[in-house]
């Protein structure tokens, strides 16, 4: 039940959501009856909620069956602002990351080019490093919304105040051109290794001085939480995937989709070698 003692019918509009999922979670636990709404039920587990209306509350006669019965309303429901055939997607690879003792190194740098275009991807090569410098280019071509897709590691180096040293204004004045006209953060979780914990927008740790400034920012939906995400690959990172590459350690096909180890033992990408039996020798 309730403080008061109370069981409230309420409505999470948005409850498929990572956000709205887990406050579902927590309505039920404190005794509410729940009436979730959502396009979509969660993708990671089954949700608690008395009620899963699968509608899109863009239509207001849905919207209506959706509120029907409830005392209290929760709206976490996603803007529908982009209808999804005006959406385009974009792969960004900067140049910039790709230094390999001071210089490119272009056959690593055309695999990873490659390696997107198979699975379907339209590729964008820059070499801008500060996501600033990237916002600026890509309002030149749209006047729509922009979203930023990265992972909560990239999200801990963008409030790093050290790569905004040559900018009068700072990281204030690196803000202030990122966030222009309607671009948005949406950040991919990570998973603690060592824990296990489940990092996200809302827990994420952030320099001490700096916390203010990421609570607005998340507050007025510049930064938001991915909620489509899959779980069950949260373990897996590039760097351990070229690392088993170049160990021979076949397990690293597991870890990518199969079109892209294809890709990677056909054109022998990032060191891959076949391994040979050669009288009774095995050789590389």
């Amino acid at each position: 039940m309730g403080e008061t003692g109370e069981q409230r019918r309420v409505l999470v509009a948005g409850g498929g959501g990572f956000i709205g999922h887990n406050l579902v979670k927590h309505l039920k636990e404190r005794g509410h009856w729940v009436r979730a709404a959502d396009m979509r039920k969660p993708e990671y587990e089954s949700s608690p909620a008395d009620e899963f209306l699968e509608v899109d509350l863009r239509s207001f006669e849905e919207c209506v069956r959706a509120v029907h019965g409830v005392l209290d309303v929760y709206q976490l429901a996603a803007e529908p602002e982009v209808e999804s055939g005006q959406i385009v997607e974009l792969m960004e690879i900067t140049m910039r990351n790709l230094l390999s003792e001071g210089q490119i190194d272009l056959r690593d740098f055309l695999a990873r080019a490659d390696l997107l275009a198979a699975a379907g991807k339209t590729v964008l090569i820059s070499d801008y490093f500060e996501y600033y410098r990237l916002a600026a280019y890509l309002t030149r071509y749209t006047t729509g919304p922009i979203a930023v897709t990265m992972g909560v590691s990239s999200l801990r180096d963008l409030f790093s105040e050290q790569y905004y040293a040559k900018l009068e204004g700072g990281i204030l004045e690196a803000f202030g051109r990122l966030f222009t006209k309607d671009l948005r953060l949406y950040v991919y979780p990570l998973r603690d290794a060592a824990t296990g914990q489940l990092m996200t927008v809302e827990n994420v740790e952030m320099p001490a001085d700096l916390r203010n400034l990421y609570r607005y920012l998340l507050e007025h939906g510049r930064v938001r939480q991915l909620d489509n995400f899959d779980q069950s690959v949260l373990h897996i990172f590039s760097r351990d995937v070229l690392k088993r590459i170049k160990a021979y350690d076949a397990s690293w096909q597991e870890m990518v989709p199969p079109e892209i180890a294809e890709v990677i033992k056909r054109r022998g990408f990032f060191g891959y070698r076949e391994e040979e039996i050669t009288d009774g020798t095995l050789t590389r």
